[in-house]
């Protein structure tokens, strides 16, 4: 999230504004910061839509809807209406409405993970089946696939034994070999700890993270339910990141 201010040199209401944002975006849950931008001719209030000042933008929006399609740009103090009068300070209830809309719209975009496997045959599998299963379950905007450097013939049994004991079926899943397009249709690639060479792979990309899990094949199922619950924490804690 983008957060701008635009003032002139000396406005009494720009500080105040800068705080107001700041106390409302720490309400939200939001760590965006605040960028102050200084107007002081015709040509740059035309150039950053500055309908005096303070004019906030929330990513490239105008915090006030009725006057989103003003095209009034001028250097000179600012009014915002409400429904309790007018003020030179943008009142709390509109800041805080054009940072919920602003968050609804990041969560609306699908991000998509790709997990990264040498044999895409557990550990990556696994993880894809629980984020798509927490997100359809959730109405979460995230999707997973995996992938692998030298795909295995077939998912590892115990993989799918351990899914299904949580209620999570892999039915229709396979490994995969990765391809240039998985890649740049993901928000993140994160390898499960297999020890991907990178520079052998199939495709090129930049490693988001490691997870750095143990490889269930081969494991007792107990071993495999553990690498299993790893996995449950690890993909709660991308979607709470990834819908923040």
């Amino acid at each position: 999230m983008k957060v701008t201010v635009g003032v002139f040199e000396g406005c009494p209401n720009a500080q105040p504004t800068v705080e107001l944002l700041h106390r409302v975006l720490s309400d939200e849950g939001q760590t965006a910061s605040v960028e102050v931008i200084h107007i002081d001719d015709p040509d740059a209030a035309v150039t950053h839509r500055f309908l005096g000042s303070p004019t906030v933008q929330i990513d490239g929006m105008d915090i006030e809807p009725a006057r989103r399609d003003d095209n009034g740009f001028a250097v000179t103090c600012r009014v915002y209406q409400s429904e309790a009068g007018n003020h030179g300070i943008p009142p709390v209830e509109m800041v805080r409405a054009a940072v919920r809309e602003a968050t609804a719209n990041d969560r609306a975009i699908v991000k998509t993970v790709l997990f990264v496997c040498g044999h895409n045959a557990g550990r990556s599998q696994m993880a894809e089946a629980y984020l798509n299963h927490v997100a359809r379950q959730g109405h979460l905007p995230g999707l997973a696939t995996s992938a692998g450097t030298g795909p295995a013939e077939r998912i590892n049994p115990a993989a799918v034994q351990a899914m299904a004991e949580i209620g999570i079926p892999m039915e229709g899943q396979y490994p995969k070999v990765m391809t240039q397009e998985m890649v740049d249709a993901a928000a993140k690639a994160i390898t499960m700890g297999c020890g991907v060479d990178v520079a052998a792979c199939p495709a090129r990309f930049l490693v988001t993270e490691d997870w750095d899990l143990d490889d269930p094949a081969g494991q007792p199922i107990d071993a495999v339910r553990t690498v299993r619950d790893e996995i449950r924490r690890r993909v709660d804690a991308l979607l709470k990141e990834m819908t923040r």
